[in-house]
């Protein structure tokens, strides 16, 4: 009878439905505890029930990851972090009231030198994952920089334009005061315009 038992076990654990070896293989050491051949197959099956929940429960964590990061990602576009809390699905209100947190977060727009470290925003005290607040902090550490360095090219081309416009004005009235050039006000439309309402404020009566 055990060695019938021994041999389902095993054809079980080869076809993968290792919940049916244990079965077997349970049976056989209830009828003989010491039977060392059904010891040793019952290690062998699990140790292999183990790896089957660890290769699950690591790939659905890949699986739950690469979601997250997706929603993240799809969410956050534009950096838009208010909608945030749907790529985590908050269902408790003390998530949800964390999640609140991030509102506006992308309309303020505060100084690098204003910003709070990434280890005091909120989703750090929500007991999320460790690798979902890693995530986290990746995400908007990316945000930052990328705002930092839009931000910096815009105020170095105003300033560029700036200057490039001083530069024009400066050297439009030197070759005008010389006799290089047109008047200032027919070489610049808009100092003509603001000529013209300077002439009209001093004709309005006081």
């Amino acid at each position: 009878h055990d060695k019938a038992l021994l041999r389902a076990a095993v054809a079980a654990r080869e076809l993968r439905r290792l919940d049916a070896a244990q079965d077997f293989v349970r049976r056989c050491l209830e009828a003989e505890p010491e039977h060392a051949e059904a010891r040793q197959l019952m290690e062998d099956v699990e140790s292999l029930v183990e790896q089957e929940a660890g290769r699950d429960l690591a790939g659905r964590a890949k699986t739950a990851r690469a979601k997250l990061q997706e929603s993240i990602q799809r969410e956050a576009a534009e950096a838009d972090v208010s909608k945030i809390p749907k790529a985590f699905a908050a269902k408790d209100q003390t998530s949800k009231k964390g999640f609140k947190a991030f509102e506006g977060y992308s309309e303020k727009r505060a100084k690098p030198s204003e910003r709070a470290p990434l280890s005091q925003l909120p989703y750090h005290n929500m007991g999320l994952p460790p690798d979902q607040v890693d995530m986290m902090d990746s995400f908007f550490q990316e945000m930052r920089g990328r705002r930092d360095e839009r931000e910096q090219a815009s105020k170095e081309e105003a300033e560029a334009y700036d200057s490039l416009k001083r530069e024009y004005r400066e050297r439009a009235v030197q070759d005008v005061a010389e006799g290089r050039a047109e008047p200032l006000e027919e070489v610049l439309p808009s100092e003509k315009a603001r000529r013209q309402q300077q002439e009209q404020q001093r004709r309005l009566p006081e």
